[in-house]
């Protein structure tokens, strides 16, 4: 009596094994993944930055020798900070949209 017992419930379980595994790998059961490749060029928005990086250091290195008048040093290096991390912000956003050059301000 016990063993046909047992014997039911290993093959039900079985059964339902089966039975789950097959549901798990039916197309329907599974969402469609797509991928599609995106051929993106970066060199547009590379030289882009290239630009205005160039250009936004050689005007913190001409405020450094001259600073604005009225601005402390400490004012002037936040700001620079703050243009800096702007720019590389503008061109991380650039990056993740795939756009050919930097985002405006």
């Amino acid at each position: 009596m016990q063993v046909q017992r047992t014997i039911k419930v290993l093959t039900v379980s079985a059964t339902f094994a089966a039975l789950g595994a097959l549901v798990a790998c039916s197309p329907r059961a599974r969402p469609e993944t797509r991928v599609e490749a995106v051929n993106w060029d970066s060199a547009p928005l590379d030289r882009d930055y290239a630009r205005e990086r160039a250009d936004l250091d050689a005007r913190h290195k001409r405020e450094l020798v001259t600073p604005e008048r009225g601005e402390s040093k400490y004012d002037m290096d936040k700001r620079q900070v703050n243009e800096n991390n702007a720019l590389e912000f503008r061109y991380k956003q650039g990056k993740e949209s795939h756009a050919t050059e930097l985002p405006p301000s």
